[in-house]
């Protein structure tokens, strides 16, 4: 494409190279310049889908930025939703450390009984 071309489907301006429309979003050749949209003719509104799920983006990353930004002075463990969760993880690992603990020296006990049995005297 030598010089801008206009998308077909909407009318904006797409300069050389562009795959897709800025406008819409309608695939484009990239290299054959699209005829223009008379200027009386409008772009098309975006769709109410389109309006909805930019709206639903928009809270989900303002929430995000909210969530992120409160969790700079928390700790992990003082978090509700994730210290429960950590917490959990936490206990289980001190359990798993304990019962390894008194299997060893359980062990050690047992071992030294029979080697303390063996020995004359």
């Amino acid at each position: 494409m030598t010089g801008p071309g206009f998308c077909s489907q909407c009318g904006a301006e797409l300069s050389p190279g562009f795959r897709f429309c800025p406008g819409c979003g309608a695939a484009t050749s990239g290299d054959a310049p699209r005829a223009p949209i008379p200027a009386d003719a409008a772009p098309k509104p975006p769709s109410p889908a389109s309006e909805r799920a930019l709206k639903d983006f928009e809270a989900q990353f303002d929430a995000l930025k909210k969530r992120v930004s409160t969790k700079k002075s928390r700790s992990i463990l003082t978090d509700p939703e994730l210290g429960g969760k950590m917490r959990f993880f936490m206990m289980g690992c001190a359990v798993l450390a304990v019962a390894a603990l008194l299997g060893a020296m359980l062990f050690a006990i047992r071992f030294l009984e029979e080697v303390a049995k063996r020995q004359p005297g």
